[in-house]
């Protein structure tokens, strides 16, 4: 039961269920419940319920968030670097450094940068990072990422 427990929890992290693009998570979520469940159902609002005994006046709620924080593919500038906006809240100065995935046509992977410090002005290494001061780097250029990429990090 643990190692099973195990694996469905590994498997759940590993799916990407960016705000808005939850699908693939709760449908997860409710295979696994239908292992355990009577019945298993997804509501309109993406909710995974399953219920063991129904009429069972003994009631528990498990209650999370399936969703995670995620980045969005504004352009792709003429070097291939990978610019971005935030999908959700989240402070752009963890993200350097970072490494990401770019799902499209395929995955692409790549970790974030920024200016280096060698270039930057002494103005510029004091202050905190925004969003639009970050970068993707995949390795790429313009055309490669241009035809790989779809809209979501």
């Amino acid at each position: 039961m643990c190692d099973e427990a195990m694996r469905d929890l590994f498997e759940l992290c590993n799916i990407s269920g960016v705000s808005g693009f939850e699908l693939e998570i709760g449908e997860k979520i409710k295979e696994i419940f239908s292992t355990h469940c009577e019945k298993t159902e997804i509501d309109a609002l993406g909710n995974v319920v399953g219920i063991i005994g129904e009429g069972n006046k003994k009631r528990v709620m498990l209650e999370a968030h399936i969703d995670e924080i995620g980045l969005m593919v504004k352009n792709i500038d003429e070097n291939g670097f990978v610019s971005f906006a935030e999908i959700g809240g989240i402070n752009p100065s963890v993200l350097p450094s970072s490494e990401v995935i770019i799902h499209g046509r395929e995955r692409i992977y790549g970790v974030i940068g920024a200016k280096p410090p060698h270039l930057q002005s002494e103005e510029e290494s004091e202050k905190r990072y925004k969003t639009d001061e970050l970068f993707i780097d995949t390795g790429f250029n313009k055309e490669i990422g241009r035809a790989s990429c779809r809209e979501r990090v």
